[in-house]
């Protein structure tokens, strides 16, 4: 799985499953977020989102819709076909928002 170089898993798992309980009102185990948030995280690497050749001005464009269908399709892939396509956009959207928070997507 990718590395986080500027997040550690437990503020952003507690973050987002805050996020989850006061947005959607479900319940996620903190395993399957974290699972979610290191396949989200594997998609940034992939896209080249901890690429250090790339300048400051260098933007890129994190699309939520292409996030969700690499993750849905790594989870089928691993056989995790219990975690629904609603719960991974709503842990997407809960990780973009702690992105928020702390100032990495700005």
């Amino acid at each position: 799985m990718g590395s986080k170089n500027f997040l550690t898993d437990d503020e952003d798992v507690v973050f987002i499953k805050k996020y989850l309980q006061d947005n959607f009102q479900i319940e996620q185990s903190e395993n399957d977020i974290n699972y979610i948030v290191d396949l989200i995280y594997e998609y940034y690497e992939k896209v080249g989102m901890f690429d250090q050749s790339k300048g400051e001005n260098d933007e890129l464009e994190i699309d939520e819709d292409e996030v969700a269908n690499f993750v849905i399709k790594s989870l089928s892939e691993d056989g995790m076909n219990d975690i629904t396509e609603e719960t991974v956009h709503q842990v997407i959207e809960g990780e973009f928002a702690y992105c928020q928070s702390i100032g990495i997507f700005e």
